[in-house]
């Protein structure tokens, strides 16, 4: 690794290759493949499609929000699975779904301050490996257990647990569940359709538009650019595509299903909400001196980016205020932006933020929605939390190039009240 030389000027940061894996369902046909493998089989791809890069990777940074108590920083883990030397320091950033997204940023100031000049940078998520926990009065009944020396004295411990102490804790659904609002994130989702007035029709048509897009984008070939076939080890069946897509979904087939997190008077479904799934991208971000020195190829530059917070109960519309802010702060409009993708949490939150991106409409006019998610998005294709953002940058910059497009921005709404922008151009 050379040594990096701090410079006045801002460097240029670009975004060299990207890969993924397919983006499947929990509990499907990735269920048995562990995260950090994941995330170590798209830097091997990376590391064996540009052998070069081995010895001028500065970081390894991932993005992962539910990480396994047996890969901590995981980020770390993923790397000591590849070929890159022990000696580079690898770290995790965890910003919920816009975690993968994080790990951009965090590489670009990395390169912008002169600290590292190439980075490995990722995303990840395997919620099929949600753990079930007990709860904490089981673990309070079974510690005297550890103590306990004969027979007698074990099972007056076991004769103190109750039924309820045995019930399991679902942790996704408790990680899903805002801890200040109370409210798990379809439930947010509900908040902005009764807000913004958005019918149950309107969120299903959206969603039938993701998947159809997102079938049309794999049957011409457009998403076998980005996407690495898996072979899951237990079963040796090779995955080689996304497996939540569906080509014949239609607005009456999504009619007949029942609202799921509002039971009486919702419209929020599993068929208008994005799919619970895993997946890992990896990606090579890189100064433009160091990529041209190294002849790596560059697909698109990443300009700058914005975080903006709202209110955990309206979580959704992040996506709004961090692009208003992008926008405002380089005095650009919507003209500007070719292209716009905002992840699919939910239809009704991104439909939510259309409708508050409008209020702003004098002053920065409004975005061309039919290049909005022009590939689909998290409904027909899924959402693996830590991973998405990353994906959004890597396939956003691969549709402005062979779009030949000029600039387009990437978002992501974020638990807990936030949202995360990316400004990315072309090359020109």
């Amino acid at each position: 690794m050379s040594d990096v030389k701090m410079s006045s000027q801002k460097p240029r940061v670009v975004l060299c290759a990207g890969v993924r894996t397919p983006f499947v369902k929990a509990g499907s046909t990735l269920r048995n493949v562990a995260p950090e493998d994941l995330g170590a089989y798209v830097v091997n791809d990376l590391l064996a499609a540009f052998p070069k890069v081995r010895d001028h990777v500065g970081e390894v940074i991932f993005g992962c929000v539910g990480q396994s108590s047996m890969a901590p920083n995981i980020a770390r883990v993923i790397q000591l699975k590849t070929s890159l030397s022990k000696r580079i320091p690898a770290y995790t950033v965890a910003r919920n779904c816009s975690s993968g997204l994080d790990a951009v940023t965090h590489a670009m100031n990395q390169i912008w301050l002169g600290r590292s000049e190439l980075v490995m940078v990722g995303g990840v998520e395997s919620m099929s490996f949600y753990p079930m926990r007990y709860p904490l009065s089981f673990k309070s009944k079974l510690e005297p257990l550890m103590r306990a020396k004969s027979f007698i004295q074990k099972l007056k411990v076991f004769s103190k647990i109750r039924p309820k102490d045995l019930k399991p804790i679902n942790t996704l659904i408790e990680g899903l569940t805002d801890p200040i609002a109370h409210l798990i994130m379809g439930s947010t989702a509900e908040v902005l359709a009764q807000e913004y007035d958005i019918s149950r029709q309107e969120q299903d048509a959206f969603a039938v538009s993701s998947h159809h897009k997102a079938t049309k984008a794999w049957e011409s070939g457009f998403f076998e650019g980005e996407v690495r076939p898996v072979v899951n080890g237990h079963s040796a069946h090779v995955v080689a595509a996304d497996n939540g897509i569906r080509g014949d979904s239609s607005s009456e087939k999504l009619a007949k299903l029942k609202p799921i997190f509002q039971r009486l008077g919702g419209s929020v479904t599993v068929g208008n909400a994005s799919q619970v799934t895993d997946g890992a991208v990896g990606l090579l971000v890189a100064s433009e001196n160091k990529a041209k020195a190294l002849g790596l190829p560059i697909i698109a530059v990443l300009k700058d980016y914005a975080f903006a917070g709202c209110d955990p109960k309206r979580m959704g519309l992040g996506p709004a205020f961090a692009t208003r802010t992008l926008l405002e702060k380089h005095n650009m409009t919507w003209k500007d932006m070719d292209v716009l993708e905002i992840n699919e949490a939910f239809a009704a939150q991104v439909l939510a933020c259309i409708k508050e991106i409008a209020k702003s409409e004098e002053t920065l006019g409004m975005p061309n929605l039919e290049t909005l998610n022009p590939n689909g998005g998290a409904i027909a294709m899924g959402h693996p939390l830590g991973a998405s953002g990353a994906r959004l940058v890597l396939t956003l910059s691969r549709y402005l190039q062979k779009e030949k497009l000029n600039q387009g921005l990437a978002s992501l709404c974020i638990g807990g009240g936030q949202g995360g922008a990316l400004w990315i151009q072309s090359v020109a």
